[in-house]
């Protein structure tokens, strides 16, 4: 009996360390190496860029189209009437709509009123 259970921890060692092994091959170990060695500052800033990137890219198609068709609609909605910088963030605001609900308005009118005195002498009144 105690060899059948030494034999299952020889077994979950083996599989924990195939799967240390294999982590270090991904692109979100890499990443975090780098950043947790501070090696993203002077030396590796390029890489670590690249890995950021990386990252960042949608893993699937569907999120592309999500968004795309989240542009058409606030683009179809708002028309020309705003800016691109304007358009781009109310994309953003419909795109990650999950934490943007999150936010609680109070906090988003304490930072908007830190920096303007006349947004702040209006909302606060």
């Amino acid at each position: 009996m105690e060899s059948d259970s030494e034999e299952d921890e020889d077994l979950i060692k083996k599989i924990e360390i195939k799967n240390k092994i294999a982590c270090r091959d991904c692109i979100v170990y890499c990443y975090n190496v780098l950043k947790t060695y501070n090696l993203h500052t002077m030396a590796y800033s390029s890489l670590f860029m690249a890995y950021k990137f990386i990252l960042t890219l949608s893993c699937t198609q569907v999120k592309g189209e999500t968004t795309f068709s989240k542009l058409k609609y606030v683009f179809n909605r708002l028309r020309n009437t705003l800016s691109q910088e304007k358009l781009d963030t109310f994309l953003l605001m419909n795109v990650e709509k999950d934490i943007l609900l999150n936010i609680k308005n109070d906090d988003i009118i304490n930072l908007i009123t830190k920096k303007s005195d006349e947004l702040k002498n209006i909302l606060l009144y």
